[in-house]
């Protein structure tokens, strides 16, 4: 199968690809190269086949998801990444796709921005029903992010920082150091390297900064019993530690947190959390109280990482 990775409207590079695994067999004829995925090699003027195949997989369901075996039985594929040619590769993290050679396709007339795209895929992957005609045309057979693999003397947080140096993106610094200060209030277990990104402009390829925070639904000790919830206790955290009490060394600079405002924390998520059959009154209220006890903490924070500026400006002096 013969097709053109598009961004956008824009022709990057002629692939062709294994109908049956998706995989990249052959880079042919190359169009716009400036406008390849982030970390793709093309020194050479030819795209490397291995990192156009790494990114092209990364865009799949990935084979760890629960219930993915039993998901695609229900959809009539193999693997994961048969899906990805069901949809064209479309995503809605980019606007990257694959346009099949001669085909007539344009993005205004199948991207999902603009377009109706089928909840089938979604449904099954979270156990609901499906339509009896199953429709493939979904979203829901593209994760969002790839990180090129890195080197073992950097550590991930490191690498990305480096990375995002390197392609200019504004602003890092201090989103991570704001990302990471609110995954540490809502308890948040799952930041991986797929839940936070930069926008770039797809016509002029200029980086416009961080993208806001998203995906934070395994939040809030979702996964505990109310009288589990412990919010002095460590979390499960990602993506540079396994807990938030090392994630939290990350962070450069408390200074900028607004304690007055977050005093009253916890009246807006009870405005938020109505009681329903899902979530009583108590678990509002405990939830409420742990999130302002997490706000006692980052105060703490604050106040060790001010000692210990004012130690090292004294010892500074001293020399």
């Amino acid at each position: 199968m013969k097709c053109i990775l598009m961004n956008k409207n824009m022709p990057v590079v002629e692939l062709e690809l294994d109908e049956d695994t998706a995989t990249i067999l052959k880079v042919g004829k190359t169009y716009e190269l400036d406008f390849l995925p982030v970390g793709i090699d093309a020194k050479t003027g030819i795209p490397n086949k291995k990192e156009l195949n790494e990114w092209w997989f990364g865009r799949s369901i990935p084979v760890s998801r629960s219930g993915i075996r039993a998901a695609l039985e229900r959809m009539g594929v193999w693997h994961s990444e048969q899906l990805l040619l069901r949809c064209y590769g479309l995503s809605m993290s980019d606007q990257y796709w694959m346009k099949p050679v001669d085909s007539e396709l344009e993005w205004k007339n199948i991207n999902f921005f603009e377009n109706e795209f089928s909840d089938d895929v979604g449904n099954i992957l979270f156990g609901q029903p499906a339509g009896q005609d199953i429709d493939l045309m979904s979203p829901c057979n593209t994760s969002d992010g790839w990180l090129k693999k890195m080197e073992n003397y950097f550590s991930s947080y490191e690498h990305f920082m480096n990375a995002c140096g390197r392609l200019g993106i504004p602003g890092i610094k201090e989103f991570m150091d704001y990302m990471l200060v609110f995954d540490y209030l809502m308890a948040n277990t799952d930041r991986h390297f797929g839940n936070f990104g930069a926008i770039r402009d797809v016509e002029s390829l200029e980086w416009i900064g961080p993208a806001p925070v998203f995906d934070s639904g395994t939040s809030l000790w979702h996964d505990k019993l109310t009288r589990a919830i412990n919010p002095s206790g460590e979390v499960e955290t990602k993506p540079s530690y396994s807990n938030d009490s090392r994630q939290m060394e990350l962070v450069s600079d408390f200074s900028w947190l607004p304690f007055e405002e977050l005093r009253y924390l916890k009246d807006d998520i009870r405005e938020i959390f109505v009681p329903t059959e899902f979530i009583d009154e108590e678990r509002i209220e405990v939830l409420s109280n742990a999130v302002i006890s997490r706000v006692g903490e980052l105060q703490g924070m604050e106040m060790e990482q001010k000692k210990q500026y004012t130690l090292g400006s004294i010892d500074h002096s001293k020399k």
